[in-house]
């Protein structure tokens, strides 16, 4: 791990740098869903979230010190060649055993996001404020055990009627 890495986890996380790394409990391996190398491939359709576009690019996610979260890099870029870039700190709070992600934006933008899992799929819920109207996006990621898998990207006002606005597919690298 480069140390900037290391630094990032700290610093979002507060956890210290320990020499050995305690047994995961299984809330935590779910996080290996993020670990490893993908190549992605989406589109969205314009709605409240962005223009429409098509994207390609890299998704890289690696264990944080300590074990207990994982670091997640999204390089993308669309047909124009437009970068879009995220990093992820994705999470089991060891108290309440809540998962959480923490997202940082290529553009300066950040947010949080409640993270679940179900029996075959991540979802993940975060707020979305758009030109003074709220939104909630909701995203899910299945199957997580497989080497090729899917994301939904959908978009609501009330939490109830839901808008799909993107899809990818991710492959497995490495």
């Amino acid at each position: 791990m480069r140390p900037i890495h290391a630094l990032a986890c700290l610093a979002i996380l507060g956890a210290p740098l320990s020499a050995q790394t305690p047994p995961r409990p299984p809330e935590v391996q779910k996080l290996e869903a993020f670990v490893g190398t993908w190549t992605t491939e989406g589109w969205s359709e314009a709605s409240p979230m962005g223009p429409a576009r098509h994207w390609t690019g890299t998704l890289k996610g690696e264990w944080c010190p300590g074990g207990f979260a994982v670091l997640r890099y999204d390089d993308e870029r669309d047909e124009s060649g437009r970068p879009d870039q995220t990093l992820f700190v994705v999470c089991c709070d060891a108290g309440t055993k809540a998962h959480r992600a923490f997202l940082v934006g290529g553009d300066g933008s950040s947010n949080t996001a409640k993270v679940t899992f179900g029996q075959d799929a991540m979802t993940w819920f975060w707020d979305a404020p758009v030109e003074g109207k709220h939104y909630t996006v909701r995203g899910t990621l299945k199957p997580l055990s497989a080497d090729v898998r899917t994301y939904e990207g959908a978009y609501s006002k009330d939490g109830k009627n839901w808008k799909i606005f993107e899809h990818s597919k991710d492959t497995r690298v490495k």
